[in-house]
């Protein structure tokens, strides 16, 4: 008898240990530019190259770097942007609920450049508006739900009405 219980107690705590693992969500990923990428198309624009990563802690902290160099269409002009970003936050995940608070951005590469150089003038007080944009992010809380569809690949959707966005995020390590 007490072997059986071992038996059924070991057999218990290994399913727990590989369903934790298929839903850890510690480690480094890559994310996907889906929601990106569609939000610049209905603008005329789009991504020329991207990389965006995320490294969730054991601790509860993250941390992401993003790299887009993207161009958009705006009132008939070109523009043609470069931005490097990285934001650190704490994070967590209860069930199918991903909750990311940021704590902080840092932007360390902004270039904006207009297909009619008579606008360029105008791109210094592009990139400052757009600076403050994200400067204003600091502190938001964002609600994410998730569906890992393996250990090394999830979903991340934002339901919001303003903007929903989807993306998938694929382990690094």
């Amino acid at each position: 008898m007490k072997r059986l219980f071992s038996f059924v107690v070991l057999t218990l705590v290994a399913a727990m240990a590989v369903d934790a693992s298929a839903q850890s969500i510690v480690g480094k990923w890559n994310s996907s530019a889906d929601a990106q990428a569609k939000m610049l198309e209905s603008m005329g624009g789009k991504i020329n190259e991207q990389a965006a990563t995320i490294t969730y802690g054991s601790d509860n902290t993250y941390s992401t770097y993003s790299y887009v160099d993207a161009t958009a269409d705006v009132m008939g002009y070109e523009m043609h942007m470069v931005m490097e970003l990285s934001e650190i936050g704490t994070w967590s995940l209860e069930g199918n609920t991903l909750t990311m608070t940021n704590k902080s951005f840092d932007l360390s590469k902004l270039e904006i450049e207009f297909s009619d150089p008579a606008l360029n003038a105008a791109g210094e007080q592009v990139k400052s508006t757009f600076a403050e944009a994200i400067k204003s992010g600091e502190g938001i809380v964002v609600v994410y739900d998730i569906e890992f569809i393996d250990n090394d690949t999830a979903e991340l959707n934002l339901n919001n009405e303003l903007m929903p966005m989807n993306y998938t995020i694929t382990r690094i390590k």
